[in-house]
C-alpha cells in the first residue's frame, strides 16, 4: 500500500464504511480538481513502475554488481 496515498493517488475509505465510500465518491464529483490531481498522480506513479523501467533498473543493478 505504499503507493496508495489518500488524497494524492486515491481516496481510501475503510472497506466496510459505505457512508464514507459514498461521501468520497460525491467529493470526486463535486471537486474536479481533486479528481484530476488523483488521476495525474496515479498515472505518474504507474509510469514509475512500468515494465520497461523496472527491467532497465534490474539490468542496471546487475551491471553494477558485475553480474552481466
Amino acid at each position: 500500500r505504499g503507493f496508495s496515498i489518500h488524497g494524492e493517488t486515491c481516496l481510501m475509505p475503510k472497506p466496510d464504511d459505505l457512508e464514507t465510500h459514498l461521501a468520497l465518491t460525491q467529493q470526486l464529483l463535486r471537486e474536479p480538481a481533486l479528481k484530476e490531481k488523483i488521476q495525474r498522480n496515479g498515472v505518474e506513479l504507474a509510469q514509475a513502475y512500468s515494465m520497461p523501467r523496472e527491467r532497465d533498473n534490474f539490468y542496471r543493478f546487475l551491471a553494477e554488481q558485475q553480474l552481466l
